[in-house]
């Protein structure tokens, strides 16, 4: 059986983000969700200087979904970007 985006969706919702105190769904924070056969992986979006706070919460991500089905391969990575604006290029004469 494959599981659903709903599904998982809901699974992560049980994860606190530990910056604003809303669960990691709600903030935001799962990118890229792919689900094939028996093969989840996603990105969970954070700001580069919060990597520590982060980790914890990667860990738990992955645990529940694992709880989801047996045999279950389940990737996450956390994904790193500034809220800094980029910096912008002088346009020649």
């Amino acid at each position: 059986m494959l599981l659903s985006k709903a599904v998982i969706l809901s699974a992560l919702s049980k994860i606190k983000d530990p910056i604003s105190g809303k669960d990691i769904v709600s903030a935001n924070l799962i990118k890229s969700l792919t689900i094939k056969s028996d093969e989840i992986s996603f990105l969970i979006e954070i700001n580069p200087s919060k990597e520590k706070e982060y980790r914890k919460v990667q860990s738990l991500a992955e645990i529940e979904v694992k709880k989801l089905k047996d045999n279950l391969v389940v990737r996450v990575f956390l994904t790193a970007h500034s809220e800094e604006e980029p910096t912008s290029k002088s346009k020649p004469p």
